[in-house]
């Protein structure tokens, strides 16, 4: 008759517990965390570290105006523990959808510093000098609040509030990982502000994407063309858009991604007014962007490069 001896008995006992452990530690479901857009992912990968799962929906080169679910996105959602957004107007194609779910809204967030959007003019384009009063549109507000750090902190501290909820056992990893992107925030904040200086930015915005950046940090743009999508202006209309940006010395015409290519080369024809393509939601972000705090950081070195004045050739 086979027999274990003591040693064997104990060997096997001890093997079928870390077995078990091991096996109760793979089965462990991390929290999921979806962000619709790439500077909410930005913030919540980071503070998510290796303890939670975070995922992002929307592809930072897509157009969120244009945006369609898919069946892969929809069965991401639905397994999502946390979804969070920027609000029901920006991502408004998703409110049906997420009935039901657990969702985080950074509008909604008490204390927030939201500013009104610029009104959408009906007319094909319109300029606007710096120290002009800008029309208000007080029913809605801009979305794009990621550019003030301060709503980025509001947004840091409710995210590692809500993975503590949901992940208790990791709650003190998820204060720390909040804690250093606070403090990587402050120290780009500081380089921005110490770099800047009293220097004037002479750019013009053809998205009108940055106000929150340019009230945070005091950079105003001398002019804002906001051009109406899908009616093109006349040609006397860019002669005139061109006289302003000589008239003004402006540097760079910033334009996002998805600008009318033609229509930039023709609004800077016949001066050294450079073209800076930047994406509002850092699709051009390099790989060692660095997160969230990459993102202010690559925001201002674009910028930054509008120092100095224009001149006609």
């Amino acid at each position: 008759m086979f027999t274990l001896k003591k040693s064997h008995i104990v060997r096997l006992f001890l093997w079928l517990c870390l077995s078990t452990i091991g096996t109760q530690a793979f089965a462990e479901k991390q929290p999921e965390i979806l962000s619709t857009i790439l500077p909410i992912h930005l913030i919540a990968e980071e503070i998510a570290g290796e303890h939670a799962s975070a995922k992002l929906l929307i592809p930072a080169t897509q157009n969120i105006h244009h945006y369609t679910l898919k069946p892969s996105a929809l069965r991401t959602i639905k397994k999502a523990d946390l979804v969070i957004r920027v609000s029901p107007n920006m991502e408004r194609f998703l409110n049906k959808t997420l009935e039901g779910k657990k969702v985080l809204t950074w509008m909604e967030l008490k204390s927030i510093h939201a500013l009104p959007a610029r009104m959408r003019h009906t007319h094909n384009y319109v300029h606007k000098d710096a120290h002009e009063t800008e029309t208000m549109d007080a029913t809605k507000l801009d979305s794009h609040l990621w550019f003030n750090p301060e709503n980025a902190r509001l947004l840091i501290a409710q995210i590692a509030h809500e993975l503590s909820i949901l992940d208790a056992a990791h709650a003190e990893a998820y204060t720390k990982n909040a804690q250093r992107l606070q403090d990587n925030i402050k120290q780009t904040e500081e380089h921005i502000i110490k770099t800047l200086g009293d220097t004037t930015l002479r750019y013009a915005v053809f998205h009108d994407a940055w106000q929150y950046f340019q009230d945070y940090f005091g950079v105003t743009a001398p002019r804002t063309l906001n051009i109406q999508e899908g009616i093109p202006p006349s040609a006397k209309q860019v002669k005139e858009l061109r006289g302003h940006l000589l008239e003004d010395n402006i540097v760079c015409l910033v334009a996002s991604p998805q600008s009318n290519q033609a229509l930039l080369n023709a609004l800077v024809e016949g001066n050294k007014t450079k073209i800076v393509i930047l994406d509002p939601k850092g699709a051009q972000l390099p790989d060692n962007h660095q997160g969230y705090a990459g993102l202010l950081a690559y925001t201002f070195e674009q910028l930054k490069s509008c120092k100095g004045q224009s001149h006609v050739h």
